[in-house]
């Protein structure tokens, strides 16, 4: 397959039960053919043979130049602005729902609206 010259080839953890040859091998090509996309946890193997990274975090595709690292920090950081943005939102609506109920509550004494 690799010396058939594909257009795109797609690569699912292509260093599992390699030997210390085959895995150079494999890394000098995968350096020089284009169009290559290799789905690794080895980050270093990654590093080494990529030039772009790409992620699916909250059902959105990232794509970023360079190192994974690059895609992980950008991911941490939005992961930062998703957790304060979350926190914020509930304690508005905790504020919203106290004030409902303190004035609900007020509503249903006898008072200025009531036929007594």
């Amino acid at each position: 397959m690799l010396v058939s010259d594909p257009h795109l080839l797609l690569l699912d953890e292509p260093t599992n039960y390699l030997d210390i040859i085959s895995f150079a091998g494999l890394r000098s090509f995968a350096q020089l053919e284009e169009g290559t996309h290799h789905y690794h946890h080895d980050r270093d193997f990654m590093d080494g043979v990529t030039t772009h990274t790409m992620a699916i975090h909250r059902c959105k595709m990232r794509k970023e130049a360079g190192p994974t690292d690059k895609v992980y920090q950008q991911l941490l950081l939005e992961e930062e602005i998703h957790e304060k943005t979350r926190v914020n939102d509930d304690k508005k609506r905790k504020e919203i729902e106290d004030f409902i109920n303190r004035f609900r509550a007020k509503a249903t004494r006898p008072g200025l609206y009531s036929r007594g």
